[in-house]
């Protein structure tokens, strides 16, 4: 598979700052779970303020989106509680290039 075949996903979710922190949590949670998911490359989790940002790369598109693994359902349902709405921000790009990231 080339480079370019790679796909980056970044989410933005906004939280009140006070629960935040508790929605990287379970993002850093279910990121355990995505290291055992087919074509799992990185799966990165932080926040700035009230907005958790999440990275992710992965093989391909459809590895991305058939992300259904044993207990994420539940992961993602607690993660829905903390955040306000949909995503803020939400862009999927095609890896072209790469420093730092063994693929």
């Amino acid at each position: 598979m080339k480079i370019h075949d790679k796909i980056r996903v970044i989410d933005q979710f906004k939280a009140q700052e006070i629960k935040v922190r508790s929605l990287v949590d379970i993002i850093i949670k279910a990121s355990e779970l995505a290291t055992k998911a087919s074509g799992y490359l990185l799966y990165a989790a932080g926040f700035k303020g009230n907005m958790a940002i999440i990275q992710k790369v992965w093989e391909t598109k459809k590895d991305n989106d058939s992300l259904k693994m044993v207990g994420l359902r539940g992961l993602i349902g607690e993660a829905m509680i903390l955040r306000e709405g949909d995503p803020v921000k939400r862009q999927e790009l095609e890896v072209l290039g790469r420093h730092g990231l063994t693929l």
